[in-house]
């Protein structure tokens, strides 16, 4: 019972930081917004300064996206670990765990892809609507 306590333990800990994974990314992509939304348009050059800032949170993005599935998978194969009451989990299960696949795992994962997509059509939208129209 020792190593299943040391699971849930563990999948305790990927479930906070997935969490604080999302939270830190919709702090980054609220400070891009707010840098997009005070940042004046009428500069000269201001068009091309604002492309970097929106590179950058595309791959911010895109990393945050790939780390939180991964985590997600994680989480999920720990807690497949601890369904089965009856059977001890398998004595490779620290580095077993590790090896899961990047995807979309539930309704949860399609969500955070949702919020992800949605924070970064809000600072594209924006920066659209204040340096190009």
């Amino acid at each position: 019972m020792h190593a299943r306590k040391q699971i849930e333990d563990l999948a305790k800990y990927y479930q906070e930081f997935h969490h604080r994974c999302m939270t830190w990314y919709i702090l980054v992509l609220g400070l891009f917004i707010a840098g997009v939304i005070s940042s004046p348009a009428g500069l000269p050059g201001a068009r091309l300064w604002i492309v970097p800032i929106l590179v950058s949170a595309v791959f911010i993005g895109l990393v945050f996206f790939y780390y939180m599935n991964v985590y997600g998978a994680r989480i999920d194969k720990l807690n497949a670990y601890l369904a089965n009451e009856d059977l001890d989990p398998p004595k490779d299960w620290r580095t077993d765990h590790r090896n899961v696949s990047f995807g979309l795992h539930g309704v949860g994962a399609v969500f955070i892809a949702l919020v992800l997509a949605g924070l970064q059509a809000a600072l594209f939208s924006l920066a659209i609507i204040k340096f190009y129209l």
